[in-house]
């Protein structure tokens, strides 16, 4: 077998394993943009709320267990999903009111607070939590 495709038969190989770990971490990021917020209007508090929801995602990344993660980002992703179907109806929304995260939820972005005060000093910035 030539280099080529020895390359690509890696290269198809190790992408589903990189993937789902960069998956994992960009989603808990992107969606932890819902629960961390700028603390002004401007482009530079918005870019700053960003930087520290990154952080605090690769924080939690490496103080919890693979599993424990995972396991954030699984319910993390159920509310966010839950939230976004209910914005696609915004009259039933009005009635009902947004859903509230779980307890397991809650509790587990309580936890998080050591996180975000550690990122908000590491970035510089206040953000809203």
């Amino acid at each position: 077998m030539n280099y080529f495709k020895k390359s690509i038969l890696l290269a198809l190989f190790i992408s589903p394993i990189a993937l789902s770990e960069v998956s994992h971490f960009e989603r808990v990021s992107g969606y932890l943009n819902f629960f961390i917020g700028p603390s002004g209007e401007d482009d530079q508090s918005i870019q700053d709320s960003i930087q520290v929801s990154e952080c605090v995602a690769k924080k939690a990344k490496d103080s919890w267990s693979e599993k424990h993660f995972n396991d954030f980002d699984v319910e993390l992703s159920g509310f966010i999903d839950k939230i976004e179907s209910e914005m696609a109806d915004p009259q039933a929304l009005m009635l009902k009111g947004p859903s509230r995260p779980s307890e397991k939820l809650q509790k587990e972005l309580k936890s998080l607070l050591p996180f975000v005060e550690y990122c908000e000093s590491k970035v510089g910035a206040e953000v809203e939590f």
